[in-house]
C-alpha cells in the first residue's frame, strides 16, 4: 500500500537525505525486451531455474498462471511481468525445482560513510523456507541473478549481501518468528529468515553455518495475496544490516524485524535487486505457482549515472518435453555460440565510463577455461571463483574495452574446451551512459579502470621488474602495506588447477585496490584477477584466492600490487610473492 503522498517516501525520517531511486511503476510500461512489461531501459530482469540439463533444457522456464490486472492467465517469458494499478505484477512456476527472477534498478547506491536507506513494498505471503518468498540483494557489479541455495547454488556475486525474508509462523505460533513476535498472533506473520555477506565470490551464509549472525526481533503480518502489500526498509551500513517492516495492507507502525551483523560488507556502492525466489514450493506449502506484486521502490544518497544494457534476447526458441521454454543456450564441447546484441549508439559508447559483459552460466565441470570475444576481440578471464562445486549457475561481469564496441548491434562470442556449457542472460553494460536522472552532473562515479587491447590490462601498467618487492609504499604518511602469497600445489602437471593464495595487511583503516597477477617463465603475464575498493582494518589482513589452470610447462610467478582505489597510486608491489612449476 502506497503512503498517502509520498509513495517513495521513507517511514523512518521527515525527508531522505538525497532520494536517488523511486519508481512506484506508474508510468505507462516500456519496450522491455527481457523485462516484459517493466521499463527495459531503467529495469534489468534475469531468470534462472534449476531446470537444466545437457544440452537441454537450458535455462527451461515453465509457463504459469499469474493473476494480472484482475484475472488469471497463463504467461511465460517475456510476458511474465507487467504493470498493473500501478504496481508491478510478476509470476514463476517452479517446475519442482529452485528459481530465481531477478529485477534490478539500473541506478546506482552508494553507502560509502553513511548508512543508506533501501525500501520497497511486496506481497509477501511466504509459506516458509521449502516454499515462495522475496528476496533482497545488494553487489558491487550488474551481475544477472546473483544468488544462493544451501551448497548447491553458488551464483554469487563478487562482493554482495542477501536478505530473505522467508521465514512463516502460523498464527498463534508468533513466538517464534522473533523476540518480539507476539505469540497470541491471530494470523499468519513473516519476517527475515536468513542472510549472507559475499566477499571475493565467498559467502558467510547464516543459513548454512556461517559466522554471520541474524537476530530476529519481530514479525508483520503477511500479505493475503497479490494487492495486498507489505513495506520493508533496510537500513545497509558497513557492519550492521537493520530491517523493519509493516503489517499487510498498513503503512505504520514499522517494526525492526531483524538486525544481520558479523561479517562487514566490503562493498559501499552498487546495485539493489529485488528477486522472487522458490525452492520446490509445492512440497511443504501450495506455491510452486505464484505470483508476487511489487511497489514503491526507493533508496537514499547521492544521485549517480545510470548504467545502459543492451540485452541479447532470451532463446525462446526450444519447448521442452516438460513444457518448459529454453532462455539460454548449450555450447558443446570445443564449440562456439555467438550471440548479438540490441543495437547502440556511438553516442551511447562515448557517454560510457566503462564496459562489462556480464552472463550466467551452468557447467558441469569447475573450474572451468572461460573464453569470451566481442565482436572478434578476446577477453582474457580467470577463473574467479575460490570452490570448484560443478552444476551450478555461476554469475560474472567481465570489463571490457570501449573501444571494442561498435555502434549498432555487438556481437558476443562464447567458445569452450573439451567441457560443455550453457549461457544465459547475457548483457553488454555501458556504465554510467545513461546519465544522471533528471539531468544534471550529479557526483561522478569512481570509473572502472579504462583498458586497452585485453580486458585484463590496468590503465596504469604493473610495475615492472625494477620495482622493490613489498613492502614499499611509494609515498609517506599513508597506509603501508605487506603481502604475501602461497601456491598449492607448487609442482603440478599441464591442465591441473593452481589455487594461489594472497595476504594483504594493511598498517592503517583503508580502502584499496588488491591486484594479483600471473608470469610464466617468459616474463609475459597470463592471468590477472583484481579487487577493487577493498576495506581494510589496521593490522589485520585479508586474504584472496585465484584459481588458475596453466598450459605449458616451466615455472610461473606471482605478483602482487596494492593500489589506491579504482587503479589510481601504486602503494605496493611484490614482485616475487610466490612461484610454482608446471612440471609436464
Amino acid at each position: 500500500m502506497r503512503a498517502a503522498g509520498s509513495p517513495c517516501q521513507f517511514q523512518t525520517a521527515p525527508q531522505p537525505v538525497s532520494v536517488a531511486l523511486c519508481e512506484t511503476f506508474d508510468q505507462p510500461a516500456g519496450t522491455g525486451n527481457r523485462s516484459g512489461q517493466l521499463n527495459g531501459s531503467l529495469w534489468g530482469v534475469s531468470r534462472v531455474t534449476g531446470n537444466m540439463n545437457f544440452s537441454a533444457p537450458a535455462d527451461g522456464w515453465s509457463p504459469t498462471s499469474e493473476q494480472q490486472c484482475g484475472q488469471t492467465v497463463t504467461v511465460q517469458p517475456e510476458h511474465d511481468l507487467a504493470i498493473c494499478n500501478g504496481q508491478l505484477v510478476e509470476a514463476t512456476n517452479d517446475g519442482g525445482t529452485v528459481t530465481t527472477l531477478a529485477m534490478y534498478p539500473k541506478q546506482p547506491f552508494d553507502i560509502a560513510g553513511r548508512t543508506g536507506t533501501v525500501s520497497f513494498d511486496v506481497s509477501d505471503d511466504a509459506q516458509g523456507t521449502h516454499a515462495a518468498w522475496p528476496e533482497f540483494w545488494y553487489t558491487d557489479q550488474p551481475v544477472p541473478a546473483p544468488f544462493t541455495h544451501e551448497s548447491s547454488w553458488v551464483s554469487l556475486p563478487r562482493n554482495g549481501l542477501g536478505v530473505r525474508f522467508a521465514a512463516a509462523c502460523d498464527a498463534g505460533q508468533g513466538a517464534n518468528c522473533g523476540t518480539n513476535c507476539p505469540g497470541t498472533n491471530a494470523a499468519p506473520v513473516v519476517t527475515v529468515d536468513s542472510a549472507v555477506v559475499v566477499n571475493n565470490y565467498v559467502g558467510n551464509d547464516s543459513f548454512s553455518g556461517g559466522s554471520l549472525k541474524v537476530t530476529q526481533l519481530n514479525c508483520v503480518v503477511e500479505s493475503s495475496g497479490p494487492g495486498s502489500m507489505n513495506h520493508f526498509e533496510l537500513r545497509i551500513g558497513q557492519n550492521e544490516v537493520d530491517v523493519y517492516g509493516t503489517d499487510a495492507g498498513t503503512t505504520s507502525p514499522l517494526k525492526e524485524l531483524a538486525t544481520i551483523s558479523g561479517d562487514p560488507l566490503s562493498l559501499t556502492r552498487g546495485l539493489i535487486w529485488l528477486e522472487d525466489v522458490h525452492y520446490n514450493a509445492n512440497k511443504m506449502g501450495t506455491q510452486g505457482t505464484h505470483t508476487f506484486t511489487w511497489d514503491n521502490v526507493g533508496f537514499d544518497g547521492p544521485v549517480l549515472a545510470r548504467d545502459l544494457a543492451f540485452d541479447v534476447l532470451d532463446n525462446l526458441s526450444t519447448t521442452n518435453s516438460d513444457g518448459s521454454l529454453n532462455l539460454g543456450w548449450f555450447i558443446g564441447p570445443s564449440s562456439s555460440q555467438t550471440l548479438t546484441t540490441l543495437p547502440m549508439t556511438a553516442s551511447n559508447i562515448a557517454a560510457a565510463s566503462g564496459a562489462l559483459v556480464t552472463f550466467n552460466f551452468w557447467s558441469e565441470a569447475a573450474p572451468l577455461p572461460l573464453s569470451v570475444q566481442v565482436n572478434g576481440h578476446p577477453l582474457s578471464v580467470s577463473w574467479p571463483y575460490p570452490d570448484t562445486t560443478s552444476f551450478t549457475t555461476r554469475t560474472l561481469a567481465v570489463p571490457v574495452p570501449l573501444s571494442d564496441l561498435v555502434a549498432g548491434a555487438n556481437a558476443v562470442t562464447f567458445s569452450t574446451g573439451s567441457n560443455p556449457m550453457t549461457v544465459f542472460n547475457v548483457d553488454l553494460i555501458l556504465q554510467g551512459a545513461a546519465g544522471v536522472p533528471g539531468g544534471g552532473s550529479g557526483p561522478t562515479p569512481t570509473p572502472p579502470p579504462t583498458v586497452t587491447g585485453t580486458a585484463t590490462r590496468p590503465p596504469t601498467p604493473p610495475p615492472t621488474q625494477t620495482i622493490t618487492p613489498t613492502p614499499s609504499p611509494t609515498s609517506t604518511g599513508a597506509a603501508t602495506f605487506t603481502t604475501t602469497a602461497t601456491s598449492n600445489p607448487v609442482s603440478l602437471t599441464s591442465g591441473a588447477t593452481e589455487t594461489v593464495s594472497v595476504k594483504v595487511v594493511s598498517s592503517a583503516a583503508t580502502n584499496a585496490l588488491v591486484d594479483v597477477e600471473i608470469y610464466n617463465a617468459a616474463g609475459s603475464k597470463v592471468a590477472q584477477q583484481w579487487f577493487d575498493n577493498q576495506a581494510f582494518v589496521a593490522g589485520t589482513g585479508r586474504t584472496y584466492k585465484m584459481v588458475y589452470v596453466p598450459g605449458p610447462t616451466g615455472t610461473y610467478t606471482v605478483k602482487v600490487g596494492v593500489y589506491t582505489v579504482g587503479w589510481g597510486t601504486l602503494r605496493s608491489w611484490n614482485n616475487g610473492a610466490s612461484a610454482f612449476t608446471v612440471t609436464q
